[in-house]
């Protein structure tokens, strides 16, 4: 049966990425039995339909019609409205939802068809869900040692204390996983808006399926037509109510796509926020999360019929207990954290601090390797002149900088690495680069410039407290920092690259003060000596 159901499934699929007009149901479970070889049973439709409701891209168009979304929103705007605070000269990819994800890997331009730059100071998506990941995984760690502590001291936990063990392990990992997976977008690096826009001003998101892109262009508030606007919010809240049985609720982006595919003319002219339009209808009821603050939770909220007296009680008694129960749960893990966070931070610089010791008798490292050479480097006879005090231009980029980064993903592509892990050596060292070009804990120097004393200072402070990070990426950083310098001292670039060795050999606490920083509470009372012990009392 499961074989069967895969079956029906990548047949479905493939068949709707072909598809150039909207399809009815039967005519589509037709193409798929045929397709298949197969004959059509009782179940064989609701097979296909259950498909057609995972695919993002495919939108219900009609009793029984459905159409890709790719057809059905070409053309067709959605409007964005700033932040109270402005847009900032970033576009989060989360906030094209359901545009970005029902069109997939859809290009996001200007209004000339120019692609928006992204800010490559965001860590990327891969390292975002990684983070998340490692995250769930601590969590319920800390969930299960606090049981077994609580245990160890009491008594043998019971069947029903198991249970509920089990059941905070997978809430955790279930809202983990939509922070992951129900939400990629979200997550990803965001989009640089052009200098000269009104930082105020709406911004209107337009499909052109010719170019498969989306293209961003600014309205200032003088130039919207807000009768038409009113008038699109009217007659889509018309269709969200038509949606909405008793007895249920609904998402949000779902209903947004099936009005560009069923109201003739919808989204010519977008009208307000769909998100914004629904909580002003007196008729619908938005299904909100407490005090969440999650992308998803308030762009895509649940949606029910505001007369629906039965529902609505039931989903008021399921936010109390759901809310109490997250709440207890907090409590407990930040009694236990904060019961064993000193003893752990003590543990990580007693060990750092054997370990450095180590480090420095296995490389040969003299007690002065921390520190920066004092004479500039002369040029170099791989035609690379290297400056002793480089001038820092543009966003923190340095030119030399620029040129070694260069040459050494040729010498990367010439070692044969994909390009994906090309991509991720190379944002490494520039975030490291733009880190030693910031002059904020030291005068701006370039890469080449960089002695022990700038990445121990980098990873075991800054990289900790400032970038996105994660205890998996920094694992990956070191050793791409490490491979960098190597490189560069068989170039004749540098004169040593044994500095660059040491954050590598210490990942293992950098990664465990990674967790150690996550896991302080600015809330706590004992916050401020926690924090000084970690970063200030080590001998890094």
């Amino acid at each position: 049966m499961t074989l069967a159901r895969r079956t029906i499934r990548t047949a479905t699929e493939a068949l709707c990425r072909t598809l150039q007009a909207p399809i009815h149901i039967r005519q589509l479970v037709r193409q798929v039995v045929e397709s298949l070889g197969i004959e059509e049973r009782r179940t064989t439709e609701a097979s296909v339909r259950e498909v057609l409701g995972r695919l993002r891209w495919m939108v219900a168009a009609g009793r029984g019609w459905y159409v890709p979304a790719r057809l059905a929103l070409d053309g067709k705007a959605i409007r964005l409205r700033p932040p109270s605070t402005g847009w900032g000269r970033t576009l989060p990819l989360g906030q094209l939802e359901p545009f970005s994800g029902a069109l997939e890997d859809a290009a996001v331009t200007d209004s000339q068809g120019r692609p928006l730059p992204r800010d490559v100071s965001v860590a990327d998506a891969d390292r975002l869900r990684r983070e998340a990941a490692e995250r769930a995984r601590r969590q319920a760690t800390e969930i299960v040692d606090f049981f077994l502590a609580e245990a160890s001291r009491q008594r043998p936990l019971s069947p029903q204390e198991i249970r509920q063990l089990i059941d905070q392990l997978l809430e955790r990992a279930a809202e983990e996983r939509g922070n992951m997976l129900d939400r990629p977008a979200a997550t990803e690096q965001p989009y640089l808006l052009p200098d000269e826009w009104d930082d105020q001003a709406d911004l209107v998101v337009r499909y052109h399926a010719a170019s498969h892109s989306l293209r961003v262009s600014p309205e200032a508030p003088a130039d919207r037509d807000e009768a038409r606007i009113e008038e699109e919010d009217r007659r889509f809240c018309d269709f969200v109510v038509s949606r909405l049985r008793s007895g249920y609720s609904v998402p949000l982006h779902g209903l947004v796509l099936e009005s560009y595919a069923q109201l003739p003319g919808f989204g010519d002219y977008p009208g307000s926020p769909p998100h914004l339009a629904v909580r002003r209808d007196p008729r619908i009821y938005v299904v909100t999360r407490g005090s969440s603050s999650r992308v998803d939770d308030i762009t895509n909220p649940a949606l029910a019929r505001a007369d629906d007296i039965a529902l609505l009680g039931q989903i008021q008694r399921w936010q109390a207990q759901s809310d109490a129960a997250h709440e207890a749960a907090s409590r407990q893990r930040r009694a236990h954290l904060a019961r064993t966070l000193p003893e752990r931070i003590r543990q990580h610089l007693r060990e750092l601090a054997l370990d450095l010791d180590e480090v420095e008798q296995r490389l040969g490292l003299g007690e002065d390797w921390m520190q920066p050479p004092t004479q500039g480097r002369a040029p170099t006879d791989a035609g690379l002149p290297i400056p002793a005090s480089p001038t820092v231009e543009g966003a923190g980029q340095l030119p030399a900088n620029e040129a070694v980064l260069a040459r050494w993903e040729t010498a990367l592509r010439q070692q044969g690495l994909s390009d994906r892990v090309r991509a991720r050596k190379v944002g490494h060292l520039q975030v490291l680069a733009q880190y030693l070009a910031w002059g904020r804990d030291f005068p701006p120097i370039g890469l080449l410039e960089a002695a022990g004393v700038h990445l121990t200072t980098f990873f075991f402070g800054t990289y900790v407290r400032r970038f996105t990070c994660s205890p998996t990426d920094a694992q990956t950083f070191t050793q791409d920092v490490r491979d960098f310098y190597r490189w560069a001292e068989e170039q004749g670039l540098v004169p040593d690259s044994r500095f660059a060795e040491v954050p590598y050999r210490l990942r293992r606490h950098l990664a465990e003060r990674i967790r150690l920083y996550c896991a302080l509470d600015p809330d706590e009372p004992d916050w401020e000596p926690l924090f000084e012990a970690l970063f200030t009392s080590g001998p890094l």
